[in-house]
């Protein structure tokens, strides 16, 4: 694929994400909120890495529990969902089932935005959403790799 090629999709993937999400004008974060949807935000397989960078960009070690979800408390947390009830699909990264929508921990819903973005797990930087394999399809910007990071 060519450079100019890679620099729409990047471009679209960054537009759709933060304008568009899930193909609502105006939303974005939707693959950070679970809301009624049967999703769980895991597994995080470099866990320990986000751990690390995480710290590093704290200035303090971050304990596991601050970070992520394991199986015995999601499955307690949301004992009506499947997902949480899958041991493959942990660690998860933590959510906020105090707040109505339930977002990740590290979603800022006043901007809009990841607060750990540049150092996010690979789970969310690899993330399409269908809305966006179909925009990115329809547009014949498909690509065998990641979305960029």
């Amino acid at each position: 694929m060519g450079t100019g090629r890679e620099a729409l999709r990047v471009q679209l993937i960054a537009y759709t994400c933060s304008q568009n999400c899930m193909g609502v004008r105006g939303n974005s974060g939707g693959c950070c909120t679970l809301d009624d949807r049967d999703f769980i935000p895991g597994p995080v397989h470099d866990a320990d890495a986000f751990l690390a960078a995480l710290g590093r960009r704290l200035g303090r070690e971050v304990s596991r529990d601050e970070a992520f979800i394991d199986f015995d408390e999601g499955r307690a947390l949301f004992p009506e969902r499947p997902t949480w009830q899958e041991p493959a699909n942990y660690p998860a990264l933590r959510v906020r089932p105090d707040v109505d929508w339930i977002p990740c921990r590290f979603f800022d819903k006043t901007t809009g935005a990841c607060t750990v973005y540049d150092i996010r797990p690979a789970m969310c930087r690899n993330y399409l959403c269908d809305h966006l394999k179909d925009v990115i399809s329809l547009l014949n910007l498909d690509e065998e790799a990641a979305p960029p990071g």
